[in-house]
């Protein structure tokens, strides 16, 4: 069969034998965090119910879940940010599944949480604009190198134009690390980077609706301007998924 590339992956992923997995073969497990580099600042983060949150009902949220791509100006607040990220790949608990692993706020097969989160902050208060990092076992931001001299038009060029990303507070990008999930579940493991990234969103959608925000996720970008902007290799790491988040306008753009 003259396969396209997307019926290839289905079908070439499609095994869920597990029994010569490198876990099987008693390969050591990939390290379950992206290591910090020397000197690195680490910001720390309010603790995640800090924000300011209203009390709209789960089956409310879910019912008035929709796009939003029309933010205002206003910053959000440290502990808005702080929420957001907590709510989307915040630890519970540390657990043991095959090696020592985390509990999240989302879930992941295997306990494997083979995505990190990276941000690019234009208005977040007390926080200076550039690129960061989110380690959910500190809880706090790592920042990463960042260059502002004609950084927004590459962003914008790796968002692929998207008008109303670039009026974001926040640009979330979730960036897959697929050897944690192949080791666990073989080729397999790659469908994982793509539904799980699912799960956070959606956590996202949620939570920015209890803060006074609004979310919008991305599927269209330019993978390999945004994985260079974002410090990622392309293919050991990879941008699977973004977002964006902003306070609400009076004029709001939703789907």
């Amino acid at each position: 069969m003259d396969l396209k590339i997307g019926e290839r992956f289905v079908m070439e992923t499609g095994s869920s034998d597990f029994s010569k997995t490198p876990r099987r073969l008693g390969e050591p497990a990939p390290a379950h965090r992206w290591p910090h580099r020397p000197g690195q600042a680490l910001i720390a983060l309010p603790k995640a119910d800090a924000a300011k949150r209203t009390n709209i009902e789960l089956f409310d949220a879910i019912v008035q879940r929709t796009s939003v791509r029309a933010y205002s100006d206003e910053p959000l607040s440290l502990e808005d940010l702080a929420y957001l990220l907590f709510c989307t790949q915040g630890i519970i608990k540390p657990i043991f599944f095959h090696t020592d692993t985390t509990h999240r706020t989302a879930p992941s097969a295997g306990a494997r949480h083979p995505l990190e989160t990276v941000l690019y902050v234009r208005r977040v208060a007390g926080l200076a604009p550039g690129l960061y990092r989110y380690d959910p076992y500190e809880h706090a931001l790592l920042a990463e190198p960042f260059n502002q001299n004609g950084f927004e038009e590459k962003w914008a060029a790796g968002m692929a134009s998207n008008r109303f990303e670039k009026n974001a507070a926040v640009s979330f990008v979730w960036a897959a690390v697929p050897e944690r999930v192949t080791w666990h579940h073989a080729q397999r493991g790659y469908r994982n980077l793509f539904v799980e990234a699912g799960h956070l969103g959606q956590n996202l959608y949620l939570a920015a609706q209890s803060i006074g925000c609004g979310a919008c996720t991305l599927n269209v970008f330019e993978d390999a301007i945004l994985n260079e902007l974002c410090g990622l290799d392309g293919y050991k790491t990879f941008a699977v998924y973004a977002a964006c988040v902003g306070k609400l306008s009076n004029e709001r753009e939703t789907k």
